[in-house]
């Protein structure tokens, strides 16, 4: 009998549960603590009813994810169900994952659940033939042809030069390397309408993408797709959060290498930020608006370390005063040529 290989996979799925839970058993390590409201959370995740989980998650549903775990084998001793997604517990989902051949990001979404589900399932399977030798399985899987850009996944996200002629030049650069954009969601992010390629806040801090329905398209965009790149191009119009949100993107992508591009400095003394102040001298507010943007740029450095890039120690965007535009915004050539040379040994 020919099988097929999504049926292949499947039979495997099951006996690598069944063979995992007879384990545990053998090993007495399975306490009697899941009920089937337990189990419930567990099955609307794995149906996408429900949000996925993960570190910073807190409540009923984190304590009932928690027994499931401790009733699999995945110990928590220090915290047991405290209904905190804390370390503990992204450990051992990882853990989880690992056994059961998952990307171990420590999230626990439709796949990792499914596998909670089959896990606890080979816990209950009637008449079972324990043996103290496994049963292996001499199958060869046929290996599916994949998309090579299917594992090289890119996020872009920030403020108006995001939007603007610098985040054009990153999403071409981005493309051009074989990376795949993740596309806005249905309903848009901030700016960025849905299906572009960009999410993009005009006037945005970091905070915006911390708060709101934009932030929440921003990591479940991230949770579904997992890149493993993010660019940030966000600096301009303040740094506040800079330390949560980066910690956050890493929180949400741990696999995923993080760059940062701060804010350029300006040409002119105009742009529209708050942080301009008009004091008649336009050389002295050049100045003035320029050292406020660079200060900046030095806290939100400290903050990310070496995949910083920062504008302002780039000589491409020195001549800049020739083509100004509004003085902030960076024109091409000049973005192409900016990300070019200061971003694209880095992607």
């Amino acid at each position: 009998m020919i099988v097929g290989e999504k049926r292949l996979r499947f039979i495997i799925r099951e006996e690598i549960s069944r063979e995992l839970s007879l384990r545990l058993m053998r090993e007495s390590r399975v306490p009697d603590i899941v009920s089937y409201e337990d189990m419930e959370v567990i099955r609307r995740i794995s149906s996408k009813q429900d949000r996925m989980l993960r570190r910073g998650s807190k409540g009923s549903r984190v304590g009932q994810l928690q027994r499931i775990l401790m009733s699999l084998g995945y110990e928590l001793p220090r915290y047991s169900d405290d209904e905190d997604f804390g370390g503990e517990t992204r450990d051992a989902v990882r853990k989880l994952q690992r056994d059961f051949g998952l990307k171990d990001d420590g999230v626990v979404g439709p796949d990792t659940a499914e596998a909670m589900i089959n896990a606890h399932r080979g816990l209950s399977y009637p008449d079972s033939q324990e043996t103290d030798d496994t049963q292996q399985l001499d199958i060869e899987i046929p290996t599916a042809v994949k998309d090579p850009s299917a594992d090289r996944r890119a996020l872009l996200v920030g403020d108006s030069q995001m939007g603007g002629a610098i985040g054009r030049a990153l999403e071409d650069l981005v493309i051009s390397r074989g990376w795949s954009p993740i596309r806005v969601p249905r309903g848009g992010a901030g700016n960025s309408p849905a299906g572009k390629n960009r999410f993009y806040k005009w006037g945005a801090q970091p905070s915006y993408w911390m708060r709101g329905a934009s932030s929440r398209s921003l990591f479940d965009a991230i949770d579904a797709n997992r890149p493993s790149l993010i660019i940030v191009n966000l600096g301009g119009n303040g740094p506040t959060q800079a330390s949560s949100f980066y910690r956050a993107l890493q929180d949400h992508a741990p696999e995923a290498e993080i760059i940062w591009i701060g804010a350029p400095p300006p040409v002119t003394p105009s742009g529209g930020s708050s942080d301009y102040v008009n004091t008649g001298s336009p050389s002295r507010e050049v100045s003035q608006y320029s050292r406020t943007r660079e200060g900046y740029n030095e806290e939100i450095s400290s903050v990310v370390g070496g995949n910083f890039v920062d504008p302002y120690e780039s000589e491409h965007l020195s001549s800049r005063d020739r083509n100004p535009g509004d003085g902030v915004h960076v024109r091409d050539p000049y973005a192409s040529s900016f990300v070019s040379s200061e971003v694209g040994h880095l992607v």
